[in-house]
């Protein structure tokens, strides 16, 4: 629950980013007589629409760099500067209280190195604490538009049932002009008293409007004119196309961008409207009067049909009275809807580069293997070395809890300090962060401050400022997410493994394991969607492996996020799982070797050592889908298996077909 506010507030925030550079670009290129071309813009309008939809860009793998060279660089960025900036920000927060400006310095450098990933932890705090209600603000906005559209339109059908019919005259005009172009639907005409000229859909089908008082004072050749124009809009099924484009900009209701491309893509439609209208230059001079005249008349707007006064009129006249060069029209339309379906491109197509599909040798998988193994030697001894350390850890931070509570029950704090922990516990807001403020430079009676605001404070904004605190005083504050975290909501946890995740270093990778053994599965399924995202993601995970081992909840979000991840790491992870995992997870990282095609051998290879049938069943399925032939001579060594199981197991995969 807590990944869809993110998933669809990042994808909002890509699509309005492209829509409003789509629509700036657009709107500039119209500036200088693009208007000349209402039907090119109308197009180049609708691209820029159809980019709020893009939600989910389509990805397009680009083979680009040998596999050495990509695991060269994955390996290269797993040992950056920025791991070593985060680790000795870390350690030089955690010296006494006097090198305060050694550890403001520190942490300058890790935010110049790795602003990047802050950012992306700051996006996802904010998702986490904020993001299902913005979500949720959205979706009313866009479920609460679309309804108001719907209630407008049936309120104004419903006032317009019963519309006279006009007389004989204005009838045999309208008649006469649907045969002129071959329409032999019966579109009504019916008059009213202060609305239209309008083309507009009523419960019978589409029918047109017009104001008796103006069709009275109009002759018949302006009121041709007027005609010709709303028979325009049906000829060119201008209702369903203004239909679609409010349906495009639901999406991004919030985006003004979205609104000027739906404005602007209705006045081109009024234009090519009006061109089809007024062919002559006489008959474009007699219908700017018209335009005039309906601009004195005042008479209202509806956003149900296809008005003919229903948008800027100054620059509909000065379209019609105008005449343009037409020598470089056809440079123009190509250059606009070029700009419009590049912006559209880069905002609906992913480009990501990817490792070139070689064939794999023998040798080259034997390779690749041993090289996976040295990997997971490294962090298994890297994890073990964690656990030592988690242990003398946790000793130290269970001695200075019990410490400072002797200390409490004993009377051994200051009044001053005990005044600061009552208001801690029942003050106010502002109280509290004001003596949170400064509690870093109060030593180890400041950590007593701090745990005790993260921990009982009633006011969140309290307990982040005390979290926040405790990381920048460094190793020393492990106490302080310790004695807190028994009452910390879930919030706050996540709040919490975010820096943790963040940070990265040892006594923050000891802290994450222990906050995921501890909490809930909410929590849990951030820290590691968070620990995934970090720069320590394998060792990270493979910590936060050893602490739900016996959560078989944990471990499915575990490993549907190990088989996410790309590259070398997501390629360690896959091998770990297949080799070391349960029946279930080794099966689910076949399935996601697949996707690697001949990179994912060795982790079929690792698999392919479980002695359970169905594992091999499913190696087996995935060998034939990849192809190749080392895969093959992996099926046949199955269909020769001493263990009967087993080779009936491949005998079986063989025998249903490709991949399942």
């Amino acid at each position: 629950m807590d990944e869809w506010p993110q998933a669809v507030l990042s994808a909002l925030a890509r699509t309005a980013l492209v829509q409003m550079i789509a629509s700036g670009a657009i709107a500039v290129l119209m500036r200088h007589r693009w208007q000349d071309q209402p039907g090119t813009c109308r197009l180049a309008c609708f691209l820029v629409l159809l980019q709020g939809w893009m939600l989910v860009p389509l990805t397009v793998a680009v083979p680009w760099y040998d596999p050495a060279a990509g695991s060269a660089a994955s390996a290269q960025m797993r040992r950056s500067a920025a791991d070593d900036s985060l680790r000795d920000a870390w350690d030089g927060a955690s010296l006494a209280a006097g090198r305060g400006g050694r550890r403001a310095g520190a942490r300058a450098v890790v935010e110049t190195a790795d602003w990047a990933a802050a950012w992306r932890m700051r996006w996802s705090g904010w998702v986490g604490a904020a993001g299902p209600a913005a979500a949720c603000l959205w979706l009313a906005g866009v479920l609460g538009i679309g309804a108001a559209l719907v209630i407008r339109y049936r309120r104004f059908a419903r006032t317009r049932r019963s519309l006279p019919i006009p007389c004989e005259a204005w009838l045999a005009e309208w008649k006469h002009l649907l045969r002129q172009h071959g329409v032999r639907r019966e579109i009504p005409l019916l008059v009213t008293d202060d609305e239209g000229p309008l083309l507009c859909r009523l419960a019978g089908g589409p029918a047109v409007l017009v104001p008796v008082r103006l069709w009275q004072e109009l002759p018949s050749t302006a009121r041709g004119l007027i005609l010709r124009h709303e028979l325009a809009h049906y000829l060119r099924g201008d209702l369903w196309k203004s239909l679609l484009a409010w349906v495009l900009a639901l999406p991004q209701w919030f985006h003004p961008g979205a609104w000027w491309a739906l404005r602007m893509f209705e006045q081109c439609g009024e234009r090519l409207c009006d061109e089809l209208a007024a062919g002559s230059l006489s008959e474009r001079v007699e219908y700017a009067r018209v335009l005039a005249r309906l601009a004195a008349l005042r008479l209202p707007v509806h956003a149900v049909g296809s008005c003919a006064h229903s948008h800027p009129l100054v620059s509909r006249v000065q379209f019609l009275l105008a005449s343009p060069p037409k020598e470089n029209g056809m440079m123009r339309r190509v250059l606009l809807l070029a700009v419009a379906a590049g912006l559209f491109l880069a905002g609906a197509v992913r480009v990501e580069l990817v490792a070139k599909d070689v064939t794999h040798t023998k040798e080259s998988a034997l390779a690749k293997i041993k090289e996976l193994d040295q990997a997971l030697e490294n962090v298994a001894a890297q994890v073990k070395e964690l656990k030592q350390k988690a242990i003398s850890l946790k000793e130290r931070v269970d001695a200075q809890i019990s410490k400072a509570q002797d200390a409490y029950q004993s009377g051994e704090f200051s009044d001053e300090v005990n005044r600061r922990l009552e208001v801690l516990q029942a003050g106010e807001e502002a109280q509290q962060l004001a003596i949170v403020a400064e509690a870093k430079s109060r030593g180890e009676e400041g950590l007593v401050l701090l745990g005790v605001a993260a921990a009982h404070s009633s006011h969140q904004a309290v307990r982040r400022k005390a979290l926040q605190a405790a990381f920048e005083v460094g190793v020393d504050a492990a106490p302080v997410f310790a004695y807190a975290f028994e009452t910390l909501p879930d919030a706050e946890r996540i709040f919490l493994a975010e820096q943790l995740a963040r940070y990265s270093t040892p006594e923050c990778l000891i802290g994450l394991g222990a906050l995921v053994e501890r909490a809930g599965l909410e929590v849990q399924a951030a820290a590691i969607r968070l620990a995934a995202a970090s720069h320590q993601r394998v060792l990270a995970l493979a910590v936060i492996s050893q602490h739900v081992t016996d959560n078989p909840a944990a471990m499915v979000k575990l490993v549907e996020k190990a088989a996410q991840l790309q590259g070398e790491d997501g390629l360690l992870a896959l091998y770990a799982l297949a080799k070391y995992g349960a029946v279930d997870q080794k099966i689910a990282a076949v399935q996601a070797a697949v996707q690697r095609k001949q990179e994912g051998l060795p982790v079929l290879a690792a698999a392919a050592m479980s002695k359970e049938p169905e594992v091999r069943t499913v190696v087996v399925r995935a060998a034939k889908a990849i192809g190749g032939d080392l895969a093959e001579q992996g099926i046949q060594m199955a269909l020769q298996d001493p263990d009967a199981s087993l080779r009936e197991a491949a005998e079986k995969a063989i025998q249903s077909g490709g991949a399942k």
